[in-house]
Formats: structure tokens, C-alpha cells, sequence
């Protein structure tokens, strides 16, 4: 087996992450639990949660990721 972690094991790696590095951002730039979890699109008790346990649901966890910047912003509904 290699040495070196596979993307997998990396996705895995920031997932564990994740939690403190939304807390870290959410402090730098100076915004609340509740700014965020309004900005993200869920409850402030859900925020506080997923900043210390780390759970969240998929499409969630897919708007917190865009809210760090990680993914490009949700596309305009087709149809």
C-alpha cells in the first residue's frame, strides 16, 4: 500500500477539519453562529452543533463548503 493518502483519505482528513476550520473563519471575520447559520441557510442550534460535533447533513454540509469559498456559488435553478 502507498504512503501517501489517497483522495479519499484526504476528503476524510478535512471533513475532520472542517468543524474548527469554520469556527476559525466564521471568528476572523468577526461574525456570530447566528450570522453564519442565516448566511448558510440553517438554524443557529444546527451551527452550533456542527461546530462542535462536526454533524451536518449533505446539502448542508455542501453550503457551509461554499461558504468557506470552497465550491463555486449555487447555480440559478434551470427549468
Amino acid at each position: 500500500m502507498a504512503d501517501r493518502p489517497t483522495a479519499y483519505g484526504e476528503l476524510a482528513e478535512l471533513l475532520v477539519k472542517l468543524p474548527s476550520l469554520v469556527r476559525e473563519t466564521r471568528e476572523q471575520r468577526r461574525l456570530s453562529q447566528r450570522a453564519v447559520a442565516r448566511a448558510i441557510g440553517v438554524c443557529p442550534s444546527t451551527m452550533s452543533r456542527f461546530e462542535r460535533t462536526g454533524a451536518l447533513d449533505l446539502d448542508h454540509l455542501v453550503a457551509v463548503l461554499r461558504w468557506l469559498d470552497q465550491l463555486p456559488p449555487k447555480e440559478a435553478s434551470r427549468g
